[in-house]
């Protein structure tokens, strides 16, 4: 947070501020101590509401459609029977950016080449799935220090945190963990409002190669690099600065395989477009600038520079 502020000024308090620069501590679904789900947080309170009905372990295949009206879902109830629920004001779609989609070509909206592909009557002819666009990140910053203060991880560091969790509602496991501590910037327009660049951070303690091991699955890293983080790990504490592409220039697109809504999309991300991979690697200037401030000098921080073998 101090090299941070060094850099951009006042670190962030709020996410929805008028400051849109800076590091930030996320905020987190968070009740009484234990995570919460959006559905613990917003339906549960409501449950027993008489205009509210939620259908459990329901897929919906399609928007029902009378010409260019919708007037209903189709669904799939958990022992496989398929039935139409008909609406007497509207059908709101909020299935998220891939199902989404995915459930408006299954009901005829959309490319009418692909769909007709697919076996299904176009009823509007429009470019869904044609606009999809990632946020992929890139693990190729590490952040070495010695950490004099820091004891390294006890063998039951995980139990303890379990119990903390469980039994005090404290600790870790109560917080957004590794996603807590965001950073937002501006590596390619310094004159913008907005940032075009996130980081999310990861900590390992010095010693803690199993951590490196778990999180090195998480992103299906391959072993040749996993085992160089462990090389730094064993002898620094090391912090990851995953940085993610807030405005991506790349467009994928997702396509059906078929008509059956039991079936995953196809995705194409193509993602890494010429001008992607610039903005990336902009992110090792960002951290060169900050390992000149006085609180990383301080401490002794270093960009640490994996061998990776051809």
């Amino acid at each position: 947070m101090d090299a941070a502020r060094e850099l951009n000024g006042p670190t962030r308090k709020t996410v929805n501020g008028g400051n849109y620069i800076n590091y930030f501590i996320a905020p987190a679904p968070v009740k009484d101590g234990r995570r919460v789900s959006t559905a613990k947080a917003f339906l549960s309170p409501i449950k027993d509401r008489k205009n509210l009905y939620v259908m459990k372990n329901t897929r919906a295949d399609a928007v029902l459609m009378d010409g260019n009206r919708a007037i209903g879902v189709r669904v799939t109830l958990k022992e496989g029977q398929t039935i139409n629920v008909k609406v007497s004001k509207e059908v709101i779609l909020s299935a998220g950016s891939i199902a989404s989609p995915k459930l408006l070509m299954l009901s005829g909206i959309g490319p009418k080449q692909h769909l007709h592909e697919v076996e299904i009557p176009n009823v509007v002819d429009l470019p869904v799935g044609k606009n999809l666009h990632n946020h992929f990140g890139w693990l190729g910053l590490y952040l070495a220090y010695q950490n004099k203060t820091a004891t390294p991880p006890s063998p039951t560091y995980n139990l303890d945190e379990a119990y903390q969790y469980l039994v005090h509602k404290q600790g870790i496991l109560g917080t957004n963990g590794g996603f807590a501590f965001i950073g937002a910037a501006r590596v390619n327009d310094s004159n913008s409002k907005y940032a075009d660049m996130q980081f999310f951070h990861t900590h390992y303690k010095r010693g803690d190669v199993d951590k490196v091991d778990k999180v090195s699955k998480i992103f299906n890293v391959n072993d040749d690099i996993k085992h160089e983080i462990m090389k730094i790990v064993k002898e620094a504490d090391v912090i990851m600065p995953m940085p993610s592409l807030l405005k991506s220039k790349s467009t994928g697109e997702l396509r059906l395989r078929n008509k059956d809504p039991a079936v995953p999309v196809k995705i194409y991300g193509n993602s890494f477009s010429e001008q992607d991979v610039e903005m990336m690697l902009k992110t090792v200037h960002f951290f060169k600038k900050m390992l000149k401030t006085k609180a990383f000098v301080r401490e002794g921080v270093r960009l640490h520079h994996l061998y990776i073998p051809d």
